[in-house]
């Protein structure tokens, strides 16, 4: 930790390069700490590792001889259950103001998608039941995982000090 105090940038109010700081800032010519840049950066490091993880997903979905059941330990339903909550936590990360329970359809959706690709015979596989069950249990632990994050963060930050240690 540094001995100085707070890092503060100020940005322009107006010009060119103003509509590249309205993601960050609130207000025109707000002053930003370094814990407001702080949090933008873990965004952008979440929305790149997001990014990361859906090629890696997608590459193993369409991979044209993938067999999961070559691994002793990973199975194709421990692979959806992995890949959803991974999604879900990631995502959350990366878009912060989109609701939990969005993300969490959104990313049901997608396993579910996958599914009827392959009943259609457009992707490797065929449609299981028990990997759309697996895709759920792992968006449902996933919103669990975030949500109670969610919570605990929410009161380790409490401004009011109504957890009594104030």
């Amino acid at each position: 930790m540094s001995t100085q105090g707070p890092l503060l940038i100020e940005f322009p109010s107006e010009g060119a390069d103003r509509p590249m700081f309205d993601a960050l800032l609130e207000k025109p010519g707000r002053l930003v700490t370094d814990e407001v840049l702080r949090q933008a950066m873990l965004q952008l490091a979440a929305r790149v590792a997001l990014i990361m993880f859906l090629v890696w997903a997608v590459s193993i979905i369409f991979e044209p001889n993938h067999d999961a059941a070559r691994l002793e330990v990973a199975s194709d339903t421990l692979e959806h259950g992995l890949i959803a909550l991974g999604l879900v936590m990631l995502a959350s990360a990366a878009l912060p103001r989109m609701h939990l329970l969005v993300i969490g359809m959104s990313v049901l959706g997608l396993g579910v998608g996958l599914e009827l690709l392959q009943y259609a015979q457009l992707a490797p596989g065929r449609l299981e039941v028990r990997d759309i069950m697996a895709n759920l249990t792992g968006v449902a632990l996933g919103i669990l995982a975030v949500g109670i994050g969610e919570v605990r963060s929410d009161e380790g930050h409490d401004p009011q000090g109504a957890d009594g240690l104030n």
